[in-house]
């Protein structure tokens, strides 16, 4: 015992790095060794999973997938009638029209109405979205020029919270009313989004029909 005891003595330097080295070695070998084990369970589930899905599942995945692409048509259909149903309203309403623009075969903006479409850069608005605008309304397969007057305020109305409007609302929002002539009476008046929109749809009318001479005009 004394023999060991001195040996430990003379040799502790080397015997500690021993020491360490195996204990290193053996926390690397654990290490190694979950890898390993992590890296089968993976290939085994990979093994597991490479078929699926299987036949039985595959037709109901199919049928909910049908069932997806069926619910995006039906809520793409609900939202271009609830357009064309506001746009309907609004045009009943006609404030805007009577407000903004005169009757002259074909209808025309009025002196208000063509203030307020340069005040609100109407001409740069529709230059840097015509590209947009004009496919929208031709989507909508308009057959004569009334149908385009329709489309028109459909497609602003339909974009109205995307943002090509977004300078159009800053500006808005900081405008202080304006003084209009309502029933014979100067009266303030508030703008609304309605009434750009209805005040542009009459400019872009006029240039949908200016790049499609096809459509039935008279």
């Amino acid at each position: 015992m004394e023999a060991i005891l001195n040996f430990i003595a003379e040799h502790w330097p080397q015997l500690f790095i021993l020491i360490i080295v195996v204990v290193v070695t053996v926390i690397a070998t654990i290490k190694i060794f979950k890898t390993l084990s992590r890296i089968k369970d993976l290939e085994d589930t990979r093994a597991k999973t490479s078929d699926l899905p299987c036949d039985t599942h595959t037709s109901t995945i199919d049928s909910h997938n049908s069932r997806f692409d069926n619910i995006d048509d039906k809520l793409s259909s609900i939202q271009e009638t609830l357009t064309i149903i506001c746009t309907h309203l609004i045009e009943k309403d006609s404030k805007a029209a009577k407000l903004f623009s005169r009757k002259a075969s074909p209808r025309k903006l009025n002196e208000e109405g063509q203030r307020i479409f340069n005040e609100y850069n109407g001409t740069s608005f529709l230059q840097n979205n015509e590209d947009l605008l004009l496919n929208a309304i031709q989507e909508k397969n308009p057959s004569t020029a009334l149908d385009v007057e329709k489309r028109a305020l459909e497609v602003l109305y339909e974009n109205v919270n995307s943002t090509i409007f977004n300078e159009i609302k800053v500006k808005l929002y900081n405008s202080p009313s304006i003084t209009l002539s309502i029933d014979g009476k100067e009266e303030p008046y508030t703008l609304t989004m309605n009434d750009i929109c209805f005040i542009f749809s009459i400019a872009l009318r006029d240039l949908y029909l200016e790049k499609h001479p096809e459509v039935i005009v008279e």
